[in-house]
């Protein structure tokens, strides 16, 4: 499993917290540059960690399929939920793959979901974000382009549970190259999620 790149647009407020026990595998540019130059477009496999989250797992998985970046996996990791988040996920069982039992929390979701993955590039999404329209194609734009990078995060959009807008943050998107820990401002404003 190398060759993996980590795309981050979506979390909540202790994710920054978390993601230091996530295990992060190897980045290998080259095997991106191969990809697009064969014309291929890389897959990209999301997963999404989740417990309990009925309210919103559903507008989550639809932010997901309804993006109009073909070449995607959706891995959803469940915490054994006890609310109707099992019910959903069975619906859409022939697009998203996932499992349901008792895991350690977040971080051991995420590394059980890496271990399943297939994607040259990998999204982490919270069970209650959702990403807006282009975000996965546009970060896989930004990762061939920028073959350097590792890391690709975007704009946020902070709502209520009514999707009403609270407010935005992070007024640049970026990308991270792990070779030289540099942090890159790119130009446009073209990823961004909507967090709860």
């Amino acid at each position: 499993m190398n060759n993996k790149v980590i795309l981050v647009t979506g979390g909540t407020g202790s994710f920054g917290q978390k993601f230091t026990e996530i295990v992060i595998k190897e980045h290998n540019p080259k095997a991106r540059s191969e990809a697009k130059s064969s014309e291929q477009l890389p897959l990209v496999t999301i997963i999404i960690p989740s417990l309990n989250q009925g309210d919103f797992i559903e507008r989550t998985l639809l932010s997901i399929l309804k993006q109009d970046y073909p070449n995607k996996e959706i891995i959803v990791m469940d915490g054994a939920s006890t609310d109707d988040t099992v019910d959903i996920l069975r619906r859409y069982s022939a697009e998203v793959q996932w499992v349901s039992e008792k895991d350690k929390g977040y971080a051991d979701a995420v590394n059980k979901g890496l271990r399943m993955a297939r994607g040259e590039i990998i999204g982490i999404q919270s069970s209650d974000d959702y990403y807006t329209r282009h975000a996965i194609g546009e970060a896989a734009n930004l990762l061939t382009r920028y073959p350097e990078a590792s890391l690709v995060s975007g704009k946020r959009i902070h709502i209520d549970a009514k999707n009403q807008e609270i407010m935005r943050s992070g007024n640049q998107n970026r990308i991270a190259a792990s070779s030289s820990r540099v942090t890159k401002k790119l130009e446009t404003a073209c990823l961004s999620s909507r967090i709860l």
